[in-house]
């Protein structure tokens, strides 16, 4: 590999609320994509400085960044972003040639509008003090972490005829406490042939298995199956949980 192909362009963006802890997005004139406002950082600016100028230029407001709220890599196209959490200092919204609508959006229409890469952005920084996420996508879908083989289960669930639904809120067989994590976020029933298989529920972050977002898949024993933060896998007739240290599950 040549120092060009290592090369990755660095872009900033800003989360911006109002004080019904809605966000700012803008809807591109060029693809109608709904996105927070930014763009790359200029040879020789700091990141601020870029930050408060992509902002601007795409808004007409003036910001000034609290905190960072998390780290994302566009891994087909080599582009890290950093995104902030901003609050406005001065200014009037403005259309220009590059934007076409501006909308105050909740947590629920960011998820309907925004691509997956874009809206986690957002829901990140909208999701309280917590540490900055690093996350990692191909420019529309999050890519989920690669598991640990040699990691032990922080959860153990039998399996059986009954199917186990997965996801956020108490009610659920295993409830997932990850922000991540849908309300009720996916299924596993056995099947008809003996085999088990893995439902989406309607997710906002999806289910994976193997790393490809499914809606619906028989699994295996060698399968990986990402949902969150957490790492799940069919194991000696049971399912297998792996989570992250700082994420508590509860099984009913």
């Amino acid at each position: 590999m040549n120092s060009q192909d290592a090369r990755h362009s660095v872009s900033v963006a800003g989360v911006i609320t109002d004080n019904d802890g809605r966000a700012l997005l803008f809807q591109r004139r060029e693809n109608h994509q709904w996105e927070p406002p930014g763009g790359v950082l200029a040879p020789g600016e700091t990141i601020h400085d870029g930050l408060c100028r992509e902002i601007r230029e795409e808004t007409g407001l003036d910001v000034e960044p609290v905190n960072l709220t998390g780290i994302y890599k566009n891994m087909t196209r080599a582009v890290i972003a950093l995104v902030f959490r901003c609050k406005i200092t001065g200014g009037d919204l403005a259309v220009t040639d590059e934007v076409a609508a501006f909308r105050w959006a909740t947590a629920a229409d960011v998820a309907d509008l925004a691509d997956e890469a874009y809206a986690i952005r957002v829901l990140d920084a909208q999701s309280g003090d917590r540490p900055p996420a690093v996350r990692h996508h191909d420019g529309a879908h999050l890519i989920p972490p690669a598991p640990s083989a040699d990691r032990r289960p922080t959860r153990r669930v039998p399996l059986s005829d009954k199917a186990i639904r997965i996801g956020r809120t108490p009610d659920n067989d295993l409830a997932v406490a990850d922000l991540d994590v849908s309300r009720q976020h996916a299924e596993v029933r056995k099947s008809p042939t003996g085999s088990y298989e893995i439902t989406d529920l309607g997710s906002h972050n999806g289910t994976f298995v193997n790393g490809k977002r499914v809606s619906c898949a028989t699994l295996t024993d060698q399968d990986t199956i990402s949902i969150g933060h957490s790492t799940f896998r069919l194991a000696e007739g049971e399912l297998w949980q792996f989570a992250d240290d700082d994420r508590q599950t509860r099984a009913h």
